[in-house]
């Protein structure tokens, strides 16, 4: 199995990519450009203190409404593949020879049902309702290594994987207040309501394999939970066995986007301060909370060993032996206990999964009334796990009708990521478009970060 290589065609192997982009690392957060940009709302997301434009009314809608997409990778699609004439061939061996110890990708979709935002002098009310989705994923080099060498390059030793991964799809339901206390000093601030749609969140998922050095025996350890709320149901066999799991046959999906059966809380707190009518410092925490899962519950577990020694031939051969087993008889065998090894079982386990928490520090000089120079930093906690992404950025503002922004990023282990964003006022409609990685659109191959938004903002009453 070494030099494993597989071929397909581009479409089906970019089809395949998009797939893992979609099951791997990833972080539910705005793009970090919206954090500096001149006379566009979405600031006010990232915290709730900063608001950049002046007008007195912006109401988002679902004709004229805001999608954002994400993806954080640890690695890029040339380390997994490369083209060779209209194809492209997937190497495993020079993807198992580049990537880091730990691997992780991370992919997030959210989508502005109905935001409102007035302005009473220096005081700032705001309502919005926003449909969130996220996926992530871990995995450790050895996986890959597995996969693109098998079970040979672990002889005499066990190989052991521990995978990590979790989904959440939820709506919020925001209440916002911003006010001015001090003549430099704005705060602000957002209680949510949550609702969660549904869940997967591994809690472990253990998978241990040893070789004998002289191939005289394999032996499969896993050991696995998984908490899981899902419109699905369950068949399970006289020992408890998981069987099937299947969409309910009675499934609604207007039901299931409008259910609040399982409920949460969440809280966004933000600051800005101006050292001077040139500088501003601020600083806001985004996304802390929690949701309660009680609805469509299912906690699988699987826990077992297999120990394979080989196929013992001797009573396979001779039909007229009185020990004489069939040879599909015995491979039956093997696959049921294999089966049984990895065999789930299920309990209705009510559970709690944590938002990912985004802190964000900021600061904005000034230059005159069109310029303007920021910096950002970004930290995720989410599952453990800490991420970070730091953002320079320069915005430019002509009148009440164009806002231009270009930034540079250092997200993660990603340091190629230049950003550009554009918003258009006609009347009070306007347009923006924003992404923080140009680089992958045009070369998506080397691309190990994309995050991007367009949308459309009403706006009445500005200044």
């Amino acid at each position: 199995m070494k030099n494993m290589k597989t071929r397909y065609t581009i479409y089906s192997t970019i089809a395949l990519y998009l797939l893992l982009a979609l099951s791997f690392k990833a972080s539910a957060q705005d793009n970090n450009m919206f954090y500096h940009m001149s006379n566009v709302p979405q600031s006010y997301q990232l915290n709730p203190a900063i608001i950049r434009d002046s007008a007195k009314i912006v109401l988002t809608v679902p004709v004229l409404t805001r999608y954002s997409v994400g993806l954080n990778s640890t690695f890029s699609l040339s380390q997994v593949a490369y083209k060779e004439g209209r194809d492209l061939v997937i190497d495993i061996d020079n993807l198992y020879n580049t990537i880091d110890d730990q691997n992780s990708i991370y992919q997030t979709f959210r989508m502005p049902i109905l935001s409102f935002q007035l302005r009473r002098g220096d005081q700032v009310f705001s309502f919005s309702v926003n449909e969130r989705q996220l996926f992530k994923m871990k995995f450790d080099k050895e996986l890959v290594g597995l996969i693109s060498m098998g079970n040979a390059g672990y002889l005499n030793q066990p190989f052991s994987t521990d995978l990590d991964f979790n989904l959440l799809h939820y709506r919020d339901y925001s209440f916002g207040y911003t006010q001015k206390v001090i003549p430099n000093l704005t705060v602000g601030g957002r209680l949510k309501l949550l609702t969660g749609f549904a869940a997967l969140d591994a809690i472990k998922s253990n998978i241990t394999l040893t070789t004998d050095k002289n191939v005289e025996y394999l032996e499969l350890t896993t050991d696995g939970e998984y908490n899981t709320s899902l419109p699905v149901s369950t068949e399970k066999n006289a020992d408890g066995i998981l069987q099937t799991l299947n969409l309910t046959n009675d499934f609604n999906p207007v039901g299931y986007a409008t259910s609040f059966s399982n409920l949460g809380i969440g809280i966004d707190l933000g600051a800005k301060y101006d050292i001077t009518p040139q500088i501003e410092v601020s600083a806001s925490v985004i996304d802390l909370g929690m949701i309660s899962w009680k609805n469509n519950l299912n906690t699988m577990y699987h826990k077992g060993s297999y120990k394979w020694e080989g196929l013992d031939f001797s009573n396979i051969i001779d039909e007229n032996d009185p020990d004489y087993v069939p040879v599909e008889d015995k491979i039956t065998e093997i696959t049921d206990d294999l089966k049984a090894s990895v065999a789930l079982t299920s309990s209705e386990n009510a559970f709690t999964t944590y938002l990912p928490t985004r802190v964000y520090v900021g600061g904005k000089y000034q230059i005159n009334d069109m310029f303007s120079a920021g910096l950002v930093d970004r930290i995720l906690f989410y599952d453990g796990d800490i991420n970070n992404a730091l953002t320079i950025s320069g915005n430019a503002q002509f009148g009440k009708i164009v806002s231009l922004s270009t930034s540079y990023s250092a997200i993660g282990n990603s340091y190629n990521n230049v950003g550009l964003a554009a918003a258009f006022k006609l009347g009070p409609i306007q347009l923006f478009m924003v992404t923080d990685n140009i680089l992958a659109i045009t070369n998506p191959v080397t691309a190990r970060h994309m995050n991007a938004s367009f949308g459309f903002n009403m706006m009445f009453g500005q200044k």
